[in-house]
């Protein structure tokens, strides 16, 4: 399955005296190439230069270039892996005509499917790996409801909305997945917008609704951590761990497990721990609570450097995976913790399904309780919105609690 990228000049000059960049594909010692749209003196051009560094700074547009090469090259790279993976056996002249292919057609008036790949293609190239998987479950259940039909983006209408979301109940999917589903559906129609495909938007597909059902998500309350923190767990073992990752979790702010199964010692700073959250992009900061500091203090005796991980779940060549790889394992080790903070949750006598996600949710309620600032909570979630926050927190809320909140927020 491997293959090679890299960057070269045209041998053609132009008149002007510039060559055109190209991006070589390489598979099995023979290679195919594309022309970008960049041209550069040869003069500003480095093939054997840091990445996204090939364009020289006597070129005028140099981080303008590099930029948008970056872009070619890792939107090439991610469609050429998710091709290999289908097919191994296809050669690099196969890749590219695919992919030229695939180029052309999202400049034409484009289907849902094609618009649906170049965007999941664009998520990847941006390392949203994990909004693209959600993308690409969901064009899957749109292609094989739209069988071999082909709607373009022009021709939408409400009926698509109507006749999908009976579709996905069809498929046993809850009110609140086929309200998400189509939610997504609706984030690519408005991007298309955006670019321009869709000249005269159908607003009624766009405010069209799914009724959505309340489903009360598990959060611990503050007498539950002191309940989690307090039961006997043999020192050093499974169940052990997988408390103090709950409790690292909670008392920093809810960190999500993509995010806290990552972090490495170089992720604290000045008493701070600072990382990029993966859903996001954003940068998190936060102070380390003196539970979490003590927590951190358990496992000092396993650095072996900066760079080693903090907790001890993923290979130490994690980071030489690719991203999708990475994320298999990651998902794996979710799993692995959540079915054993079951048993810590039974052994605690807390009568309630615990995840590691519920430790966020634990969190953004116990906060709200002491705080009554969801402004504060928004920060420590790094919620884009408040809208979010309020709904969030209301989500976690009992039913009494519920009705004050929604007269609060409303």
């Amino acid at each position: 399955m491997s293959f090679s990228i890299n960057l070269e000049l045209n041998n053609k000059c132009g008149t002007d005296g510039r060559s055109r960049v190209m991006l070589r594909l390489t598979r099995d010692r023979k290679s195919s190439r594309l022309i970008t749209n960049i041209s550069v003196s040869p003069g500003n051009f480095n093939r054997k230069a840091k990445f996204g560094k090939w364009i020289r700074t006597g070129e005028p547009y140099h981080a303008k270039y590099n930029s948008s090469l970056v872009a070619s090259y890792n939107e090439l790279q991610f469609f050429s892996e998710a091709l290999l993976s289908d097919s191994h056996n296809t050669s690099a002249k196969d890749i590219m005509a695919k992919y030229k292919e695939q180029k052309n057609a999202s400049q034409l008036p484009s289907s849902w499917i094609n618009y649906f790949d170049r965007l999941i293609i664009h998520f990847k190239s941006i390392k949203k790996e994990r909004y693209a998987i959600r993308m690409q479950a969901i064009r899957n259940k749109l292609k094989n409801f739209l069988g071999d039909k082909s709607l373009d983006l022009k021709d939408t209408t409400v009926e698509l909305a109507n006749q999908f979301e009976a579709y996905l109940y069809s498929l046993g999917n809850a009110p609140n997945t086929t309200a998400g589903n189509l939610k997504v559906l609706k984030q690519v129609y408005r991007k298309a917008i955006d670019d321009q495909i869709v000249n005269s938007p159908n607003m009624q597909f766009l405010k069209h609704t799914v009724k959505t059902e309340h489903v009360e998500r598990d959060k611990l309350t503050a007498e539950e951590i002191v309940a989690l923190e307090e039961v006997e767990l043999p020192e050093f073992s499974l169940l052990w761990n997988v408390r103090n990752y709950f409790l690292f979790a909670f008392y920093m702010g809810g960190i999500r497990f993509g995010d806290f199964v990552e972090l490495r010692w170089n992720n604290i700073v000045d008493g701070n721990l600072r990382y990029l959250m993966n859903k996001t992009g954003k940068q998190q900061r936060l102070v380390i609570h003196p539970k979490a500091r003590a927590i951190l203090d358990l496992y000092q005796g396993t650095m072996t450097s900066k760079e080693a991980f903090i907790f001890p779940l993923l290979p130490k060549s994690y980071f030489e995976l690719e991203r999708l790889r990475q994320i298999r394992i990651s998902g794996a080790k979710n799993a692995l913790v959540n079915k054993y903070l079951k048993e810590v949750a039974t052994k605690a006598e807390i009568k309630k399904n615990l995840s590691f996600h519920t430790a966020r949710h634990s969190f953004a309620y116990i906060a709200f309780k002491k705080t009554k600032d969801p402004l504060a909570v928004q920060h420590a979630l790094q919620h884009s919105k408040l809208k979010e926050t309020q709904e969030y927190i209301t989500s976690l809320a009992n039913d009494s609690e519920r009705d004050i909140l929604g007269e609060i927020f409303n």
